[in-house]
């Protein structure tokens, strides 16, 4: 829009077809570099959301991204490759001054295409930082598990020894047995919470 306002406004007056063409070219390219920079900062404010607290719809927000570097990778890639064609397939109608400008472009389309393809890899690093802490929250929850399994372990066996109900068995005669199990299965699950906490298991 801004460069038909250009036009409108006779900027271009008198510049050749070629010139014109350029002119447009370099329109395309002329907020590009803001543009890129501001999905950066994006990307690093999600990067220190994410180090906060894992946010719901993660990989949604991700693929979204992961499309639009996509499309912005092959269009300067496209611009890259107009330059090129530019300087060396017009049958030598482009003067030395066009042929510099030409080069011009191409190195400005290079350089946008490479910060597209960082910000692709930071992307990527920004989805192994999450499968990470996936990794982190699942072992850490397989630990309390492995505590919990383990201090109930001893409780379990003893609760599957006195359910054999043998009849030869010393302790259903004894009137305390039953407290006495209790105070038994007390002291297992303190001195197992302090052994964990000592191995800092808990």
């Amino acid at each position: 829009m801004e460069y038909l306002n250009k036009m409108a406004e006779g900027t271009y007056e008198g510049y050749s077809f070629r010139q014109i063409l350029l002119a447009l070219f370099e329109e395309l390219l002329q907020d590009e570099v803001l543009y890129l920079q501001k999905q950066e900062e994006h990307l690093a404010g999600l990067e220190e959301e994410l180090l906060k607290k894992i946010p719901d719809y993660f990989y949604e927000m991700i693929m979204k991204y992961r499309k639009r570097f996509n499309i912005f990778h092959a269009y300067y890639e496209q611009l890259m490759n107009m330059g090129d064609v530019m300087q060396t397939s017009v049958n030598g109608g482009l003067s030395e001054e066009e042929k510099a400008q030409w080069q011009l472009f191409s190195n400005r389309a290079e350089r946008l295409h490479d910060h597209v393809e960082m910000l692709r890899e930071y992307l990527v690093q920004i989805r192994e930082l999450y499968q990470s802490l996936i990794a982190v929250q699942q072992n850490q929850v397989m630990s309390i598990l492995t505590v919990v399994t383990t201090i109930f372990l001893p409780l379990t066996l003893i609760a599957g020894w006195y359910g054999m109900n043998f009849p030869n068995m010393p302790e259903f005669g004894w009137k305390y047995a039953y407290p006495a199990v209790i105070i038994v299965s007390i002291l297992v699950i303190i001195l197992e919470i302090i052994y964990f906490k000592k191995k800092k298991m808990l």
